[in-house]
């Protein structure tokens, strides 16, 4: 009787700790001083789009936007770059139907004027007359920084949080608009709040309403919600040394939300695991130590092994994509630089999404002083041909999605390699 053999394939990996490959970033020239990034498909064709929020001086705001990413080509069909009205210094943005119309409308929080500008989508993607009527504006906080969306009252209808670090208070818009074209916001009261900075959205004590958590110059704060959009303090603030960006993920596999925060004052990712009644303390995870801090941050399932990751930005003498992976227990391994490139600006907000249609996620990020949005696809191969052979027998592998290809053993540089094992073996395959 013959002998059957079992191998494993292990798809960008070098050890236990997965080293996820990423592309180098392709840029795509945008309005001066991008602050903010988020997916869109304004035009409805399910191809991806981007918008950004830029703000180099006061007198140069705007937004803009990319539509209908091609990923033969890794070309956009159209980027346009708007201007907003002067000293708008847009900080943040957020995509939603706020009217209830089935076309895509932005929101954009401005700085320099205090307000949440709404411009309407008309579902063409262009701008005034082309896609998105004149901005409406409403009134919040002192220098809102951020913006979070969601359902908060639980009427259907998406609704907006600023966080406005100029007076240290949040402003809650709740939805009211009655009829499509019509755009209205009430504002619901929030509890007293220290400068924050950045926000994210999640039902955080499992009771199906939404709840916020809020990053501050020092420290982070969970906030839950009655379900009528007005706000508690859940779990007390928790100091952190300069978080800059906050992601969100379910990383124990409890299906509750955990949370993760950069630090721009180290080279450390911190992780706080939900009970459901409020989150355990921060936990750091180490970039090397040639990163001296880390900014932009979000979760995904980078190497495809069921479990999610954090990918963050690092600068220092290694500059890149850095990826946390994660272990599926709440735990992570040691941070890879899975991307490495100089910078001309940083990169201070990282989304991820399926840029190429290949069902793997993909980044996305702004640097500022370069003037580019970026996407960057992620290399990690796919492997097709069987799992198992009988002694003696050959099979073919072939591996696709990247440019280079090695495989271990044998240190073979084609896509495609024939195998005869005598005894069972694990393959690597490392794309870039």
């Amino acid at each position: 009787m013959k002998k059957l053999l079992l191998f494993s394939l292990l798809l960008c990996l070098t050890n236990v700790n997965a080293q996820m490959c990423f592309h180098l970033p392709q840029p795509y020239s945008i309005g001066q001083g991008p602050k903010a990034i988020r997916n869109a498909d304004f035009d409805k064709n399910g191809i991806p789009d981007l918008v950004t929020a830029n703000s180099y001086t006061p007198s140069s705001s705007g937004f803009s936007v990319l539509l209908n990413y091609n990923a033969s080509t890794t070309n956009f069909a159209s980027t346009t770059t708007y201007t907003l009205t002067s000293n708008a210094a847009p900080t943040d943005l957020a995509v939603a139907d706020f009217d209830g119309d089935s076309i895509k409308d932005i929101a954009i929080s401005c700085a320099g004027l205090n307000f949440v500008f709404i411009l309407p989508g008309n579902g063409s993607g262009g701008v005034w007359g082309g896609g998105f009527n004149a901005p409406l504006n409403f009134a919040v906080g002192t220098a809102p920084q951020a913006l979070v969306v969601a359902d908060f009252n639980g009427d259907g209808k998406p609704d907006i949080i600023s966080a406005n670090n100029g007076n240290g208070s949040v402003s809650v818009l709740l939805n009211s608009s009655a009829a499509p074209g019509s755009f209205n916001f009430n504002q619901s009261p929030f509890p007293v709040i220290t400068a924050p900075t950045s926000m994210i959205a999640g039902d955080f004590n499992m009771d199906s309403k939404i709840d916020i958590a809020v990053i501050n110059n020092s420290s982070i704060a969970t906030y839950t919600n009655n379900g009528a959009g007005v706000f508690a303090i859940q779990t007390a603030s928790m100091a952190i040394s300069s978080p800059s960006g906050i992601t969100i993920g379910d990383y124990n596999g409890d299906a509750k939300p955990d949370l993760a925060v950069s630090s721009s004052s180290s080279y450390n990712a911190y992780v706080m695991i939900n009970s459901g009644t409020s989150f355990g303390a921060p936990t750091a995870y180490g970039a090397p130590a040639s990163v001296n801090y880390l900014e932009g941050i979000t979760s995904g399932d980078f190497d495809m092994n069921g479990t999610l990751d954090i990918a963050v930005m690092g600068y220092g003498t290694s500059s890149g994509l850095f990826i946390l992976p994660g272990n599926g227990a709440g735990g992570f391994g040691a941070a890879a630089l899975s991307l490495s490139f100089t910078t001309a600006g940083n990169p201070i907000p990282l989304i991820r999404g399926d840029y190429n249609g290949d069902g793997i996620q993909d980044v996305a990020f702004p640097l500022s002083g370069s003037n580019n949005a970026n996407i960057s696809i992620n290399a990690k191969p796919h492997i097709s041909g069987p799992n198992a052979v009988c002694a003696g027998g050959t099979i073919t592998l072939t591996a696709n999605g990247a440019s280079t290809y090695t495989w271990n053993p044998g240190s073979i540089t084609t896509n495609t390699i024939s195998i005869t094992p005598s005894s069972t073996t694990t393959y690597t395959v490392i794309g870039t």
